[in-house]
């Protein structure tokens, strides 16, 4: 039996550093010697496109320009800059359409007219420096963002959930060296964001799905490590603990990752307990909480397209664990939570 790890990213707001630690969270798995595919859902933020120096794979386009999503991959990717001209291109078209560079958009967009799925493995992107870590990020240019928000703002979130797991049944599928799979969710513990989470807890128990996802459960074994990203800042704080608390039963595993820490946990508690009724002091929170204190460098990301791992500490080594996800109690996927 297969063995994929699957690590989710989500955060009650945006701007906490969730980006950051999903792609510290693979650089580190490949560092370790995995074989990580990053999977940019945020699809209504900044991309991964944008943030790191990026290389687009080279796809084969169909008799009338659009790209073949059903070709075998070229082994051959743009340079950075080619990929930003590309980029440039693409947005000056009035509708999205699959042209120049593919993205996680048009995956999900896609439907074959027979029973054939879209390639993944020819879909993804790849850093400059060659750092191990297959990317396959979303567009943030506008007319994209549009659709998507037509996607995630409807009563069927979950068609989007399944189509993202058919697409993970794809790359699992065809990239055989996959060893983990890193999602970088969309901010907000609500709608397609929560049914993700949810979705992992059922895998991490070995659970099946229901009829119309992936049979996983037959040959393959997920270890699950979902993390919800905050700051030390009390609204935000707040918020992530209240969620944690409510979604504990659904989702047991999930971990607290407390970026840019300020103060310890204990006078942290201080502060913030009352706010909460005096709930931290009825459960174990400090067994899921991880703090990460190097908002500086994390920052660089964005501003260097990449981080220098060598220059945070050994904490951040915790996100890349393998964790097995195995509880005893029984959510459900495929209604509304």
């Amino acid at each position: 039996m297969r063995n994929v790890g699957l690590h989710l990213f989500c955060s009650v707001k945006g701007g906490v550093g969730k980006t950051s630690l999903a792609v510290v969270c693979a650089k580190l798995l490949a560092r370790g010697g995995g074989v990580p595919l990053l999977v940019d859902a945020d699809l209504l933020g900044t991309g991964l496109a944008e943030a790191l120096e990026l290389r687009a794979p080279k796809v084969p386009s169909t008799p009338d320009d659009f790209l073949d999503l059903e070709a075998a991959p070229t082994d051959d990717w743009f340079e950075v800059a080619e990929t930003r001209r590309f980029r440039l291109l693409r947005k000056s078209k009035s509708e999205p359409e699959p042209r120049f560079l593919p993205f996680l958009n048009d995956a999900l967009a896609f439907r074959s007219q027979g029973t054939t799925e879209c390639r993944v493995d020819a879909l993804w992107w790849r850093h400059r420096d060659d750092d191990g870590v297959r990317y396959l990020p979303s567009s943030s240019l506008k007319t994209d963002i549009l659709v998507a928000r037509r996607w995630l703002d409807t009563d069927r979130e979950f068609d989007w959930l399944r189509r993202l797991c058919w697409l993970l049944d794809a790359a699992i599928e065809q990239m055989t060296g996959v060893t983990d799979i890193v999602i970088d969710l969309p901010p907000g513990v609500w709608g397609f964001a929560h049914q993700a989470l949810v979705l992992a807890a059922t895998l991490g128990r070995g659970q099946s799905l229901p009829s119309n996802y992936p049979r996983w459960h037959q040959n393959l074994a997920w270890r699950v490590a979902p993390w919800l990203v905050t700051t030390s800042d009390t609204n935000d704080l707040v918020m992530a603990i209240e969620y944690r608390l409510e979604a504990f039963e659904r989702i047991p595993s999930l971990r607290l990752a407390v970026n840019r820490r300020m103060e310890s946990w204990e006078t942290t508690k201080l502060r913030i307990d009352p706010l909460l009724a005096g709930a931290i002091t009825h459960i174990d929170l400090h067994r899921t909480v991880r703090f990460f204190d190097e908002d500086k460098t994390l920052r660089q990301i964005f501003r260097r397209g990449d981080v220098d791992l060598g220059t945070l500490s050994a904490a951040f080594d915790e996100l890349a664990v393998r964790s097995a996800d195995r509880p005893p109690a029984s959510p459900t996927v495929g209604t509304k939570p």
